[in-house]
């Protein structure tokens, strides 16, 4: 799964055909009683792909635990589920972090921080967002 280089204007490789209904995954009357998805990759790896770029199961890792947090939703709830910025990754990794960071500017802030992504928010702007970057942030 993922983006694969190919030769400009070699046809033969990209798939042509249609799936059959037993290619594509079927839930019905889950035992959760709801269905979560968010671009993440839900497929029989033995089946041909539908999407060739899945995204990180972290999203729909949250939104099930919103939605198992309670029984009735209302149109708000999912609402506020929708700009749901919290982040699953940053609140496992900061923990793991915690030793190292330094005790001063933006390793306080990472402690405190509510690990969610807000346009206000130094700690997800200063490096968090892009892991790349995070060592470097720290040792500034």
């Amino acid at each position: 799964m993922g983006f694969y280089l190919y030769q400009h204007g070699n046809l033969k490789i990209f798939w042509t055909g249609y799936l059959s209904d037993d290619d594509y995954k079927r839930t019905l009357n889950p035992p959760e009683g709801f269905i979560a998805t968010a671009n993440n990759f839900i497929q029989d790896p033995a089946k041909p792909p539908v999407n060739t770029y899945p995204a990180l199961p972290t999203r729909v890792n949250r939104i099930t635990e919103l939605l198992k947090a309670k029984n009735n939703h209302s149109v708000e709830d999912m609402m506020k589920y929708q700009g749901d910025t919290f982040s699953t990754i940053a609140n496992e990794v900061i923990p793991l972090l915690e030793p190292y960071l330094p005790a001063t500017g933006i390793g306080n802030e990472l402690r405190i921080w509510d690990r969610r992504f807000q346009v206000d928010s130094r700690p997800s702007a200063c490096g968090f967002s892009s892991g790349l970057s995070l060592p470097r942030t720290l040792t500034a």
